[in-house]
């Protein structure tokens, strides 16, 4: 796992499959460490992305301003 290239969350995300697309579970997305990797970690996503026939969707950015 600490070896360069060797961890994949391959695994854990087919686990959660069936969760991820149920709209009763409410998983909005999840987040998975780069380990420092993040190049090959992008090349990964787009991937898995392209695999199922997805479009990457653009990442988003949150508001700085403090909530009241």
């Amino acid at each position: 796992m600490f070896l360069p290239g060797g961890y994949s969350p391959d695994d854990l995300i087919e686990g959660l499959a069936h969760s991820l697309g149920d709209p009763r579970c409410k998983v909005h997305g999840f987040h998975i460490y780069t380990f420092n990797e993040v190049g090959k970690t992008e090349e990964w996503r787009r991937e898995k992305l392209d695999n199922i026939g997805a479009a990457p969707r653009p990442r988003t950015t949150r508001s700085k301003e403090p909530k009241a």
